[in-house]
């Protein structure tokens, strides 16, 4: 009976995970930021509908602002802001996209700072004629680069926030994983990577294999590589079992490997 109201309550009111959203604004006028915009800036992100993606966030997302310009920088109330005032300004927007890339992550806090722990969208007021630009960046972070108003900057925020950072991209209606699919990574950004030897002779078992080498020559750069976005972890083992007792048989029409009816029962608990 517990089970079965608990199963109620979470249907009727799904668990929501904390969602932290960080807006920075970079002006390149001379003057210093007033402080009153950032809070002003907060509450009209906060209060955009299409903020609220899903029920596994919705209702729980924390958003924060900080602007900065040429007179230093300046954040919402809310904030505790890992921004490292100076540290960029518009202008380097428009260098290479992956040094940018970097460097932002540098003005985030790097890998251990709060930055990190949040999504982050830029601002970067830039007026090159040559339009608005998003760039999508590989440390939770991303950068909008153009002359737009608050109005369009807000509206860019959201559909950055919902589109690449709620729903990995993928647009409605789109081939995707949906919802009750399995998700390859956990909402706590870990994932476990198994990795088995079957030994089907008893008469050539083998009770050891080099795993070790082929994850730190072959697998390990890939974690390091994919560190930003999922914790990996990665686990092996041997399992032993006797060799299968029926056999299958190609079908050209079925376009397959065929088994009998009578086969079935001895599959029946493989997985």
């Amino acid at each position: 009976d517990a089970i079965a109201d608990l199963s109620r309550r979470l249907q009727s009111h799904p668990p929501s995970f904390p969602c932290g959203l960080h807006a920075v604004f970079l002006r390149s006028g001379p003057g210093s930021p007033v402080a009153s915009l950032a809070d002003q800036l907060e509450r009209a992100i906060s209060t955009q509908h299409h903020l609220l993606p899903a029920s596994s966030t919705a209702g729980n997302i924390s958003v924060s602002v900080t602007i900065q310009s040429g007179g230093g920088c300046t954040s919402s109330t809310a904030a505790a802001s890992p921004w490292r005032c100076g540290l960029l300004t518009a202008a380097d927007s428009v260098r290479d996209d992956e040094v940018f890339d970097e460097l932002l992550h540098s003005a985030l806090g790097g890998r251990d700072g709060d930055g990190m722990k949040v999504y982050t969208i830029v601002i970067a007021e830039d007026d090159d004629g040559k339009g608005t630009r998003v760039v999508i960046g590989k440390h939770r972070h991303a950068w909008v680069v153009g002359k737009v108003d608050e109005a369009e900057a807000l509206s860019l925020i959201g559909n950055v926030f919902i589109k690449y950072f709620m729903n990995g991209g993928i647009e409605e209606g789109e081939t995707g994983i949906g919802k009750g699919e399995f998700m390859p990574v956990g909402s706590d950004g870990n994932v476990v990577l198994s990795f088995s030897l079957l030994n089907a002779d008893p008469n050539d078992w083998v009770y050891d294999w080099e795993f070790k080498n082929i994850g730190e020559r072959i697998l390990t750069p890939v974690v390091e590589a994919l560190r930003p976005v999922a914790d990996i972890n990665i686990e092996s083992q041997v399992l032993y079992h006797t060799p299968k007792s029926s056999y299958s048989y190609s079908d050209d029409k079925l376009g397959g490997n065929v088994l009998s009816m009578g086969d079935i029962p001895f599959f029946g608990k493989l997985k």
